[in-house]
């Protein structure tokens, strides 16, 4: 009995081949158009769905901590509604919305702008009803634009970034669920607070005497040394107030940027 089921299957999946063949030669273009479409569908990764009757389009998004993300849909919505709420539990944010805001350039539009006040995760729903065909772009205002955390397919117009072509989609009830991930931005590998101007001037006064004094001390120790041998506490004592001078010029900036400037 489980041989002739093998043989079945077999014959089965041969025939299957054959068919396939005959279509391949007698349809080529047919096939080929058939391939790129879904080829296209596949390479393009789009994130539309159809849940519950709403038609939901959902994104996993990289956004600086302070930068602002933003969304345009256009034409303009009468109703829409936002919800934004932070995965991680006490996570502050800012969100404003326009139904009806005029852009320089994409026109008039409904904006909702978000912006995440720490790092972590936030998840943004956007729910609305639209009786006509509508397009929308996600794209963010960036202080410091950084390609290597938006990718090399966005498009910079000054302090926006663009991070997707529009999308144009038909009407009904939908659903725009984005899930932003705020990231720090990477602090500088060397970084120098200075004082105020007339901070500086106390830092600098103090710092040319005190600098002054040590290479007396040196200088006058390295002559009296080739006419004699100094002896090691000459020495000891150069080598002494050389590193109380540096501390006292440490602890004198720190008192001139942190202190008298007010914290910095």
């Amino acid at each position: 009995m489980g041989v002739r089921v093998t043989r079945k299957r077999s014959k089965q999946r041969k025939g299957f081949i054959r068919e396939l063949r005959k279509r391949l030669i007698a349809k080529p273009h047919s096939t080929l158009i058939t391939f790129a479409v879904l080829t296209f569908l596949v390479v393009t990764g789009e994130n539309h769905v159809l849940r519950g009757g709403f038609n939901v389009d959902r994104y996993d998004l990289d956004v600086a901590e302070g930068d602002i993300f933003i969304i345009y849909i256009r034409p303009v919505l009468e109703r829409v509604s936002v919800d934004c709420k932070p995965l991680v539990r006490g996570n502050p944010y800012d969100l404003s919305i326009s139904t009806n805001y005029t852009d320089n350039f994409y026109g008039e539009t409904t904006v909702i702008w978000m912006k995440p006040g720490a790092q972590g995760k936030y998840n943004l729903t956007i729910t609305f009803e639209t009786n006509e065909a509508w397009d929308y772009i996600l794209g963010v205002y960036s202080r410091n634009v950084n390609m290597s955390l938006y990718g090399k397919n966005a498009k910079v117009y000054g302090r926006f970034i663009e991070l997707q072509r529009p999308y144009t989609r038909t009407s009904g009830n939908w659903t725009i669920n984005i899930v932003l991930d705020s990231h720090g931005e990477p602090l500088p590998a060397f970084v120098i607070n200075l004082p105020t101007p007339l901070n500086s001037v106390l830092l600098a006064t103090v710092t040319g005497l005190v600098t002054y004094f040590n290479i007396f001390i040196l200088l006058d120790t390295y002559f009296k040394n080739l006419k004699e041998t100094v002896s090691n506490k000459r020495w000891l004592f150069c080598g002494i107030t050389m590193l109380a001078s540096a501390l006292m010029i440490y602890e004198l900036y720190i008192f001139t940027v942190f202190t008298l400037s007010g914290g910095g």
